[in-house]
């Protein structure tokens, strides 16, 4: 799942090295690619992510959306 993550990262945001643990998605990504993140990630993992789980938390590294993801599975 880390990997399909990384991936649709990439393709949104290409030329960013996801795999930094300094990277903050939240913080790196402006608000249209994270409104197409979500929208992906969606898709991808049949979830709904809700108001409730966007929070910056959820967003500020791929660990972080791999945990929220398997959560709403």
């Amino acid at each position: 799942m880390r990997e399909e993550v990384i991936e649709i990262l990439s393709s949104i945001c290409a030329g960013v090295d996801f795999e930094n643990e300094d990277i903050n998605i939240a913080e790196d990504l402006d608000s249209v690619d994270i409104i197409a993140l979500i929208e992906e990630l969606e898709d991808r993992f049949n979830v709904e992510i809700t108001a409730g789980e966007k929070t910056e938390e959820n967003f500020e590294s791929v660990d972080a959306l791999v945990e929220m993801l398997e959560r709403l599975q």
